[in-house]
């Protein structure tokens, strides 16, 4: 019987400490290896991704702005490091859901598919409900999220793009996997304003007034599934 790909993560963090945790689990269940780029992390982060014997990249890239295309492309080069078949890009506070664990090695070993999207549920209040008004709905129901795809010569993210980039240069056919990913970065409402406050400072063309607003506020209990 073949052996399973290796699969290498990749996350960027800063101040991700009420996440890394729960993060680092499930990651720990689903890959071979974990790369971490901090971004210079004033709390207990760094210190919990080094109690992770999966952990087995871990760079330390302090900057005064938030540029997510730069920080993409620094763990794309991390996790190329480790060689791996297959590449998963996630972020501190987010988490496949349990049943992950069982399925994942199907999707790596699935020769149609080159990149898999995943749904994500953006959690609301606490780690029991999402939301699903507006663009929350809008970015569950209909987004997908590219997050695991094969390693191959040509991808890369990006640089140029501050926020919202996406793997690019995948060749090969694309699948929606029916696996969830919890987020959990706007749970608590401090830190939903705190990021709110750091997207302003990008003086993009977005508009980040839904992650404060809960006009029309819409909340689904999150079901675990088999």
């Amino acid at each position: 019987m073949a052996a399973r790909p290796r699969i290498t993560a990749g996350i960027r963090v800063k101040d991700g400490e009420a996440h890394a945790r729960h993060c680092l689990e499930r990651l720990s269940e689903l890959v071979d290896e974990i790369a971490v780029l901090d971004d210079g992390s004033t709390d207990a982060t760094v210190d919990i991704c080094r109690r992770f014997p999966k952990v087995t990249r871990l760079l330390s890239w302090p900057k005064s702005f938030f540029h997510e295309g730069l920080d993409r492309t620094a763990v794309l080069a991390m996790v190329k490091d480790t060689r791996p078949d297959w590449i998963l890009i996630a972020d501190i506070d987010e988490m496949l859901e349990a049943r992950a664990t069982g399925a994942f090695p199907e999707l790596v070993s699935n020769p149609e598919v080159a990149i898999w999207g995943f749904r994500m549920h953006h959690f609301w209040r606490g780690r029991t409900h999402y939301r699903l008004d507006g663009k929350w709905g809008e970015d569950t129901l209909q987004r997908v999220h590219l997050r695991l795809f094969r390693n191959q010569p040509g991808i890369y993210f990006p640089v140029q793009q501050a926020h919202g980039t996406t793997i690019m240069g995948v060749e090969g056919q694309m699948a929606v996997s029916g696996l969830r990913i919890k987020h959990f970065g706007y749970a608590d409402p401090a830190e939903a304003r705190a990021k709110y406050q750091r997207y302003l400072t990008l003086k993009d063309s977005h508009d980040y007034s839904h992650l404060v607003d809960e006009t029309g506020l819409q909340l689904e209990e999150w079901i675990e599934r088999r």
